[in-house]
């Protein structure tokens, strides 16, 4: 209040809104207190991500490099082969931009080394990818897009494609590119959902992510002698700090398959394999992980680091892995976004964190960049006053690919620097620590991914009928959180034909798990729809029984048919779903995490020790299901 008067009192005619809630000397002090590193120099770089490596490969020439399974290349072959494909690609594609669709591999991290030497940037496409969403990406590429596959995807949308085995096959590599390489060219284009249902590309750099690579060694120290995992899909930014924490300081590199990271029996299997001493993980499927550790796996796994990026941490779920783990894994909360290259803040997680933290905590920003929580007019706000975050420093990437409006208006000057608006809520506590709060928008945070709630709807009115929609983040249950949509039409067609349409023009993780019909959305007095009054449907969290006990199983194994089980069992985990024996899990609102507690109920109740996890991924009706746990147990029910 004394800044406030004292403002008014040397200018009478200052507008409210230019008036600060902190003194010049309190916003400086506030400022070293959360930021502290801010008058540091910046960090030096090489010249390009695929130089530094080339260097790596030099002089570790015959250390594997990366692995999928027997699959392996050394750091002399990887080299080799990344050159031939470049040379390959700097012959075959005049423009800048390569997309890239193939499935995980030894080849997959090869063709992006090589699309960096051809001093060209790539373009992850998911290949699980709609066609609709493909389109959509290619409208930021006028001239076109070519696209390395390793097998046909997207027909009909006029890309080049370039066929993978060509770029593979053995021969001569050709001449080397002529362009110098650039520490300011853009290296990828990650395109991550937009508001109008039309996603956004994010142009960063190499200079973004060298000095992620940089500001982080302070804190882990990472060498030769660590394995990664490559867990996350190459189209989601984390994997970048996967693929290069790896490369570039000569540790190898363990691809996770599709399948194995959907099953978190066969995961913990896969850690110990091939002892990972570095995963990154999203909570959600740390989470998932967590519930198959076994006492044992104390000692077989060789992690070092266990990094939780992608969405809130809820610093009560690790307690098992501390009671379990101990102290000999450092666990890292890292807040981060994709147009500030990953990774913003550091936090490391103690076991009092997992006892006594109810806050998302994510620490303090990197070394070479800054966050300030500011009101409304742009001022400093106090400690425990909420705001939004302003992300600054050497991560802001370039914004958004043909998008210059919006590029202006989430990545605006202040004070002489381009800053980023992170849209995400947050406050600074009187010692400096941040915490996130949430979103100030419509964007969310599921499973790692950053949805903007106006991508669905956008969807969702596109269904013949549909007049009005609102899709909420269901967070009831905090182990499955979910999108629900609320739909309000005439003559619309029935939810198979909806999950139908919607797979045609959304990524997997963005589908809703519950669609609620309404006569009409409710508002508030002022018009905005009021998610009080929102037809919620039935919570897993309250629906959901306790274990049966083990004459509960046995006497339900040997009343009820297999497939009166499953349809109990897939009731039990998903209250609000409606479904036939024909119906696929998937599409009533199952997820991987679901599968994770089917598996489990169905195992107590049928008795059924041979069935795998994965297996449900494949069966994916009770029909079909109940079909596969008959013949594993050797009877049918009538």
């Amino acid at each position: 209040m004394r800044t406030v008067l004292d403002s008014v009192q040397a200018d009478p005619a200052l507008a409210l809104t230019d008036i600060p809630a902190l003194s010049p000397q309190a916003e400086a002090q506030l400022d070293y207190l959360v930021n502290p590193h801010v008058a540091r120099p910046a960090h030096k770089v090489d010249r390009s991500l695929d130089a530094w490596f080339t260097k790596i490969a030099h002089r570790l020439p015959g250390r594997t490099a990366v692995a999928a399974g027997e699959d392996r290349l050394t750091y002399a072959e990887l080299d080799e082969l990344s050159d031939r494909i470049a040379a390959r690609l700097v012959r075959e594609v005049p423009g800048q931009h390569v997309g890239i669709a193939m499935r995980r591999g030894t080849a997959l991290v090869a063709v992006i080394l090589g699309v960096l030497k051809a001093r060209k940037t790539y373009v992850p496409l998911d290949p699980g990818s709609p066609t609709a969403r493909i389109e959509q990406i290619l409208r930021s590429f006028p001239d076109g897009l070519p696209v390395v596959e390793d097998e046909a995807r997207w027909h009909g949308l006029g890309t080049t494609a370039l066929h993978a085995d060509d770029l593979l096959a053995p021969g001569p590599a050709g001449p080397a590119p002529r362009q110098p390489a650039d520490p300011d060219a853009d290296a990828y284009v990650i395109f991550t959902s937009g508001s109008t249902g039309r996603p956004k590309g994010v142009q960063v750099t190499h200079r973004n992510v060298m000095r992620l690579l940089r500001a982080t060694e302070e804190h882990f120290g990472f060498g030769p002698r660590d394995v990664w995992s490559l867990f996350h899909s190459y189209a989601f930014d984390f994997s970048v700090w996967e693929i290069f924490g790896a490369l570039l300081y000569g540790g190898r590199l363990a691809v996770v398959p599709e399948t194995v990271a959907k099953s978190p029996d066969s995961f913990r299997d896969f850690l110990v394999r091939e002892q990972v001493t570095v995963l990154n993980q999203t909570p959600s499927a740390f989470g998932q992980l967590l519930k198959v550790l076994r006492p044992e796996d104390r000692d077989a796994l060789a992690l070092r680091y266990v990094v939780f990026g992608g969405e809130a941490l809820r610093y009560a779920a690790l307690q098992p892995w501390f009671t379990l783990m101990g102290r000999r894994t450092r666990l890292i909360n890292m807040y981060g976004i994709t147009e500030t290259t990953v990774h913003v803040t550091y936090h490391p997680v103690t076991e009092q964190d997992a006892q006594y933290e109810t806050a998302s905590a994510i620490g303090r920003p990197l070394s070479d960049l800054t966050v300030r929580v500011v009101d409304e007019d742009g001022h400093l706000c106090p400690p425990g006053v909420p705001g939004e975050m302003i992300i600054g420093g050497a991560g802001v990437t370039r914004g958004y690919l043909a998008r210059p409006e919006l590029t202006a208006e989430r990545f605006p000057v202040r004070d002489g620097a381009v800053v980023y608006r992170s849209g995400d809520l947050g406050l600074v506590r009187p010692d400096g620590t941040l915490v996130h709060l949430g979103r100030i928008d419509k964007q969310v945070q599921l499973r790692g991914f950053r949805i903007e709630l106006g991508e669905v709807e956008s969807a969702l009115l596109a269904l013949p009928g549909a007049q009005e929609c609102a899709v909420r983040l269901d967070e009831r249950d905090a182990d499955h959180p979910s999108l629900v949509a609320f739909l309000a039409g005439r003559g619309l067609p029935g939810d198979a034909e909806v999950r139908s349409v919607l797979r045609r023009l959304l990524p997997p993780y963005m589908m809703p798990s519950s669609i609620v019909r309404v006569e009409a959305l409710p508002l508030t007095v002022n018009g905005k729809v009021d998610d009080g009054a929102l037809p919620w449907p039935p919570s897993a969290a309250d629906a959901v029984p306790g274990p049966a006990s083990a004459a509960q199983s046995a006497s339900t194994a040997d009343t009820a048919s297999t497939v009166d089980v499953v349809e109990d069992v897939w009731r039990s985990v998903l209250p609000a779903a409606t479904f036939g024996p024909d119906d696929n899990f998937f599409d009533i609102g199952g997820s991987s995490m679901h599968v994770v507690e089917v598996h489990r109920r169905l195992r107590e109740r049928l008795d059924v020790d041979g069935l795998e996890m994965i297996e449900l991924f494949t069966h994916t009706t009770t029909r079909q299901l109940a079909a596969h746990i008959d013949a594993i147990r050797g009877n049918t029910h009538a």
